[in-house]
């Protein structure tokens, strides 16, 4: 190969694995294109690692593609905020010289669809790097192979002209990366024992089976190798084994108070919760109100044994977690691996069907799993997997119960559980610092609410309760999500549902530093909230008209949505205060949003739009649009929202 082939780098950032599996296949794809030198993978945590990164004027035939997806409002993957911080910088020729391309990922259920790849792709010219193949942006809710694969024919295609170029070569017509693979020869790491029968049905080949193994997914070398160590009881066992964080900010935490804020005859249960945190705690010095707070969630006690018994796994049994390099990760025993670094919740991609098709002992199972993970199952999979969210224990169950795939297989291809995320309802300063309040709603059949409310019902009944598991999260997309430094400084909170609970720590806070100023000047304070009844699910009611009373809040409006003949929501009661809302802004003030990313955060956010245009902008809807986002880039309109699905 010539020294002036183009290096590609591939980089990534995931939040369900879909990212890294497409950059994996990428660069695992590299090595057959013979006019292009396989570079470097890496998490975007790690782009330090990536030279083009640190020194790109020196990488002129140096290739970037970057494969991010965006999660909740729009936010790139935790794991990726150290790259966000860096195309933030503004220093034209920071990178100068780099050349990139993007796919993004996203879901068109969601508000801003693929917004992290968009800021990125945005982001990094203005730092002098060039783009050399055009976004692509492909659609979970309806597919990402719609948009992934046509994508990455144009980006070899490329890839290979540019190649021609640098080494004068005549451009060849490209051959699918796919069609030209080679079949898979890795092997499963040797086990003790092999079931005769698993053996032979290993040994008819994908072609016997009626398969093209040029349209099923690549094999990929495994990320993660398990190797079995000896018993429950030799071994310490480890606080936590999940990689969605770093476990030396894991905190223990136990209930000190509970209550139900809703009606027993509500259609939804909402419950407070306090938890203290022990004296080594190391949240409270970035706790303040606003912030949220991951609770630590393991995979439903029922499905983790049903999920051990289908693939016959001892679950004492001891596993050593190793990375690729060799680098220990966790040594615990099955029964936590699976409890907790696993999602069995989670929908199987079509690599993991294709690996898990090579450990069944039923032949049509077998079959079945090709079927669905190839090129020729695309509509099958949609039907039967996506469209019914359909779960890898699920799948299992109902499709495939003669796989005995080892849970080194399910380490290496599932998501972890992921934390849930709860905002703080108090105030360091009034409540202390290591207190921390909460609320929440119970969902059907939900990991961690259902497992929170068994925790509020026992310290109800005086009763003994189990500790939780807390860690804090630093996010660029809510960091600004904080009541203003100055009294002084005016701010509406709108938060039906839910979405209260935030304001109830920012007016808690408000009231503290009343009672510490001297200043007798202050801005005004309006919580528009919303809920169906007032007898029902008036969340707080209590609290805030106290709050109401001590001065901390001036004004509360409150929708019923369902106590008059008419449905009222937060965004009708913010067009009859309009021009009250408007003369907040007008006045430098601010204005928070928090709760359901769905209907409620669209509603208000088309009705501010509209109050600014009438009051602000002499009816120009355009620009009462335009001053919204004006507000949010100064910061004065910030949202902390979420979606559910």
């Amino acid at each position: 190969m010539s020294q002036n082939a183009p290096l590609v780098n591939v980089l990534y950032g995931t939040v369900t694995g879909n990212a890294e599996e497409i950059a994996r296949r990428i660069h695992n794809e590299l090595p057959s294109k013979k006019h292009l030198q396989q570079g470097l993978l890496r998490n975007l945590a790690d782009y330090a690692d990536v030279p083009a990164f640190n020194k790109p004027t020196l990488s002129s035939n140096v290739y970037n593609i970057i494969v991010v997806s965006t999660t909740g409002d729009g936010d790139p993957p935790e794991t990726i905020r150290p790259f966000m911080r860096l195309i933030r910088k503004k220093d034209p020729s920071k990178l100068q010289g780099l050349q990139y391309a993007v796919l993004a990922l996203g879901d068109t259920n969601y508000e801003n669809f693929c917004n992290t790849g968009k800021r990125i792709d945005n982001a990094l010219p203005k730092l002098g790097a060039t783009r050399f193949l055009k976004r692509g942006e492909a659609d979970d809710g309806v597919g990402l192979e719609i948009v992934v694969e046509p994508w990455l024919k144009n980006m070899w295609l490329d890839l290979e002209r540019i190649a021609a170029e640098a080494q004068k070569l005549p451009v060849e017509s490209p051959v699918s990366s796919e069609a030209s693979a080679e079949p898979s020869t890795d092997k499963e790491s040797p086990q003790a024992e092999v079931d005769e029968l698993e053996l032979l049905v290993k040994a008819i080949s994908i072609e016997e089976l009626g398969f093209d193994e040029t349209r099923l997914p690549k094999m990929f070398p495994p990320k993660v190798i398990a190797n079995a160590v000896g018993e429950t009881g030799a071994h310490q066992t480890p606080l936590s084994v999940s990689p969605s964080y770093d476990s030396s900010v894991v905190r223990r935490a136990t209930v000190t108070d509970a209550k139900k804020l809703t009606s027993s005859d509500c259609e939804k249960t909402v419950w407070h919760m306090e938890l203290s945190c022990d004296s080594s705690n190391q949240i409270k010095r970035k706790y303040r109100p606003g912030d949220a707070f991951g609770v630590i969630v393991e995979n439903d006690p029922s499905e983790v044994q049903r999920f051990l018994k289908i693939l016959q796994l001892e679950r004492n049994q001891v596993l050593r977690l190793c990375k690729e390099s060799g680098k220990e990760i966790a040594t615990a025993s099955v029964l936590q691996f699976v409890q907790q670094r696993i999602d069995l919740r989670a929908m199987p991609k079509k690599s993991l069907l294709r690996a898990m098709s090579d450990h069944c002992l039923d032949v049509e199972e077998r079959k079945t799993l090709l079927h669905l993970c190839s090129r020729d199952g695309r509509r099958q999979y949609t039907e039967q997997v996506t469209k019914k969210e359909l779960s890898i224990l699920q799948l299992l169950e109902d499709m495939a119960p003669s796989c005995r795939a080892p849970l080194s297989l399910f380490l290496d291809l599932l998501p972890a559980v992921a934390p849930r995320w709860y905002s703080a309802t108090s105030s360091p300063e009034l409540d202390g610092s290591s207190v921390l309040q909460f609320a929440f709603s119970v969902v059907e059949a939900g990991l961690a609410t259902n497992c929170l409310a068994r925790l509020c019902q026992s310290f109800a009944d005086g009763q003994h309760s189990s500790e939780v598991l807390l860690i804090p999260r630093e996010s660029d997309s809510t960091s600004h999500f904080r009541p203003p430094a100055s009294l002084k400084t005016s701010y509406i909170m709108i938060g039906p549902g839910t979405g209260v609970a935030p304001f109830r720590g920012f007016l808690r806070e408000r009231l503290h530093q009343m009672s510490q100023s001297e200043d007798k000047e202050v801005g005004t304070t309006t919580l528009f909230f919303g809920c169906r009844n007032r007898g029902k699910d008036f969340l707080y009611e209590d609290d805030l008209l106290e709050l109401q009373e001590k001065r901390a809040l001036d004004k509360l409006d409150v929708a019923f949505s369902r106590d008059g003949p008419k449905k009222v929501y937060v965004q009708d009661r913010l067009m009859a205060c309009a021009r009250e809302v408007a003369e907040v802004v007008k006045s430098g003030g601010c204005l928070y949003v928090c709760g359901d990313g769905g209907g409620m955060a669209q509603g208000v956010h088309a009705a501010l739009g509209d109050i600014l245009a009438e009051f602000c902008c002499h009816g120009k809807a355009e620009d009462g649009k335009a001053m919204l986002r004006q507000l949010a880039e100064e910061q004065r309109y910030v949202r902390d929202i979420w979606f559910h699905g």
